[in-house]
C-alpha cells in the first residue's frame, strides 16, 4: 500500500506540512510513502518492521522514513505515534543544503539513505517535540495569517533538531564510553540473546557499567528499566509468534525465554491485558 500526501489533504494544499497522531493496537499493513514521515513514539510499544530488520519501539523513540520506504508496526500494544509529515522540496527555502544536516540531507541531495535509524529523545526533551506536534496541527487547521511560514519554520526546527541527535547518535557511538553507546550495546545484546536468560548482571557487563548505575542511566534515556525493557522485547516478539506461526503457547514461550508457561502466562497477561491463548484467538489487545 502507497500513501500520497493528496490522500489526507487534497490537491494543491501547500506546503505539505503536517502533523497527524495514530494508535496501533494489532499489525499494521504493509505500507510506504511518497513523502517523508518523521516518526515519535509517545506511549506504548510495538514491533517496527523495515526490511528484514525488526525493533522494539518504546515512548521517545524517533525515526525517519523517507519515500518509497516499507515499513509497517507488528503486534502493537497501547502504541501512541505522533507522525510528522513533509516534502523536503517544500522546505527547500528554509533548510540550507549546504548545512550538513547529519540523517536528513539526503532527503534533498536524492542520495539512498539507508536504513532508518531509531533515535531516542531524552526525557527532558519530550515535552519539546509534542509541543511541536501540537503547533503543526494548531497552524493548519486555524490557517491564520503566515500560517504557512510558520508551518515550514516548526517543521524545519524540528529536523534540524533530529538531525543533532542523529550526530550525537553517530559521535556517541563512534566512541567507547560514550553517552549512548552502551544503551546500543545492551538493545542489540536482547535483540540477539533474548530467547535466553538475561540478567541485569549480564546487560552491566556488556556496556562496562556498574549494575545500579547502568539501570539508573539506561532509564533515564529509555524511559524504562533494562528488565522492563528485556520484559517487553519478549512479549512483543511472542506476539509475533502467536499471530504468524502454530507453535503452541508452551514452545513460543520457550522460544522467547520463558522456562516456565505459566509464568509466560503472567508476564503476557500483565504486559497486554489478555493471556497467550486470548489474543492468539482475538488477533487483537484488550485496551480496557
Amino acid at each position: 500500500m502507497i500513501y500520497t500526501f493528496e490522500t489526507y489533504f487534497g490537491d494543491g494544499d501547500r506546503p505539505r506540512i503536517a502533523a497527524s497522531p495514530s494508535w496501533h493496537n494489532h499489525k499494521m499493513s504493509a505500507h510506504s510513502h511518497t513523502f517523508c514521515e518523521l516518526v515519535y513514539v509517545l506511549a506504548g510499544f510495538s514491533l517496527h518492521v523495515c526490511g528484514s530488520h525488526s525493533t522494539l519501539l518504546t515512548a521517545g523513540d524517533m525515526f525517519l522514513i523517507p519515500p518509497g520506504v516499507e515499513h509497517t508496526y507488528v503486534n502493537a500494544y497501547r502504541n501512541g505515534v505522533l507522525n510528522f509529515m513533509f516534502c523536503p522540496e517544500d522546505l527547500a527555502d528554509v533548510l540550507d543544503t549546504e548545512d550538513e544536516l547529519p540523517g536528513i540531507r539526503e532527503l534533498f541531495t536524492g542520495d539512498n539513505p539507508g536504513e532508518p535509524v531509531i533515535l531516542h529523545v531524552d526525557i527532558a526533551e519530550r515535552r519539546s517535540v509534542q509541543n511541536t506536534f501540537d503547533a503543526i496541527r494548531a497552524e493548519r487547521s486555524a490557517r491564520h495569517p503566515g500560517w504557512r511560514t510558520s508551518l515550514k519554520m516548526r517543521m524545519a526546527s524540528l529536523l534540524v533538531r533530529y538531525s543533532r541527535l542523529y550526530a550525537a547518535h553517530l559521535s556517541e557511538n563512534q566512541t567507547v564510553g560514550g553517552g549512548y553507546s552502551y544503551v546500543l550495546r545492551i538493545l542489540s545484546y536482547v535483540e540477539k540473546n533474548y530467547m535466553g536468560d538475561i540478567s541485569v548482571e549480564q546487560l552491566a557487563q556488556v556496556a562496562g557499567l556498574n549494575p545500579d548505575y547502568m539501570s539508573r542511566r539506561f532509564k533515564s534515556m529509555m524511559g524504562i528499566t533494562p528488565s522492563d525493557y528485556v520484559r517487553k522485547f519478549r512479549v512483543a516478539k511472542a506476539m509475533e509468534l502467536l499471530s504468524g506461526t502454530d507453535m503452541t503457547v508452551t514452545a513460543v514461550a520457550s522460544r522467547c525465554g520463558f522456562s516456565d508457561v505459566c509464568l509466560f502466562s503472567r508476564v503476557f497477561k500483565n504486559v497486554t491485558g489478555v493471556t497467550p491463548v486470548q489474543f492468539r484467538k482475538s488477533g487483537i489487545l484488550d485496551l480496557t
